[in-house]
């Protein structure tokens, strides 16, 4: 079941909430994950729980992707890189940069080069796109998207010396771009993608993963009802402000001398012992990120913990948010997703927009 959850600030985003099972064969939680392809942080929170799994901060800390600076464009065209790491296995590409007003570029794992271009660098690039979708009346943004595995796009077609020409010619921007590579084959390492660019003589280094912990005494925790989410008018969205809440480290007693905030949820609370916040930042593929979920998923069925909730968020100057959907920033650059996972294979599924996004 999914439904809009449109902000009360309207203006500053959008938000769309979905429950299933993970046994429902229709469920689309594995979509969510792996659709969303550039994501920043990683957040776990986890009640009556002191230490985070073992095989979690494995996979979260020994996340591989690498910043390649100085980096043109026509360099991600180039036939080894696109013949020994995009047609091998699913790479991703970004640059961390402002959307709404600077040049920008991803590469997609279906082997898209997207360009996220200024008015005047697109028209004098000369190739072929279309105005960004945001905003409707003088676009002040283009995209060109390049098929890097389309057949004709090899050296010897007319299509590939095109926008060779003119990249070659047209844009002399030099990028710092984050990329990570999940090769096909086991026996392949992704550190080989780092070895490729320093013998083509660039500065390439491993991306340093951040883990940030806090342990929560006497929490206050939300009692949840996870097969009736419709039968409360607090359950949806105020679980959501609280776990924000936690996210940002506010204090959620809501005592009346509290100088941070007052809220407290509303609905009925039980208090744990202790329980876990953890934030992971680098540059993590869905993959590993879906491998999360399930080790999440055992983790609730071994410990019998009431709930445990993931929290994704994205680049926020990423050209895209999920697939092919063009993301923008404006006052926010939120491309987020939240899954609440229960003891009895229910979940709850919250996505967050910028109001500068097409809506999936």
């Amino acid at each position: 079941m999914a439904a809009p959850m449109l902000s009360k600030r309207e203006n500053l985003g959008k938000r769309i909430f979905e429950t299933s099972s993970f046994l429902n064969p229709k469920s689309k939680h594995k979509e969510v994950i792996l659709n969303h392809y550039f994501n920043f942080s990683v957040g776990l929170t986890l009640p009556d729980t002191k230490a985070i799994p073992n095989d979690i901060q494995d996979l979260c800390m020994e996340e591989k992707s690498f910043t390649i600076h100085g980096l043109s464009v026509i360099e991600l065209i180039d036939m080894d890189l696109i013949g020994a790491f995009i047609k091998t296995g699913i790479c991703f590409v970004t640059v961390t940069l402002t959307i709404d007003v600077d040049n920008c570029l991803a590469i997609l794992p279906t082997g898209q080069l997207i360009l996220h271009l200024t008015k005047d660098t697109y028209q004098y690039l000369g190739l072929e796109g279309k105005p960004a979708e945001f905003p409707h009346k003088n676009p002040d943004k283009f995209v060109v998207t390049i098929n890097l595995l389309e057949k004709c796009f090899r050296p010897e077609k007319k299509k590939y010396q095109r926008v060779f020409r003119c990249l070659r010619d047209r844009l002399d921007i030099k990028f710092d771009v984050m990329m990570t590579w999940y090769p096909n084959d086991d026996a392949l390492c992704p550190s080989s993608l780092q070895k490729y660019f320093q013998m083509k003589g660039h500065k390439c280094v491993e991306t340093d993963v951040q883990c940030q912990q806090r342990l929560l005494k006497h929490l206050q925790v939300p009692v949840l009802d996870a097969e009736n989410s419709d039968s409360s008018e607090y359950d949806q969205d105020d679980m959501y402000e609280w776990l924000g809440g936690i996210a940002v480290n506010s204090c959620l007693t809501g005592g009346p001398d509290n100088y941070t905030t007052t809220y407290t949820y509303p609905g009925p609370t039980r208090q744990a012992e202790a329980s876990l916040y953890v934030q992971y930042k680098g540059f993590f593929s869905p993959t590993t990120i879906h491998r999360v979920l399930e080790e999440l998923r055992n983790h609730i069925q071994k410990t019998k913990v009431p709930w445990a909730c993931l929290t994704v968020h994205g680049f926020v100057d990423s050209p895209v948010s999920w697939e092919t959907k063009e993301h923008g920033f404006l006052t926010g650059g939120d491309n987020i997703y939240t899954i609440l996972l229960f003891p009895r294979q229910q979940y709850w599924c919250y996505r967050a927009f910028s109001f500068y996004d097409v809506v999936i």
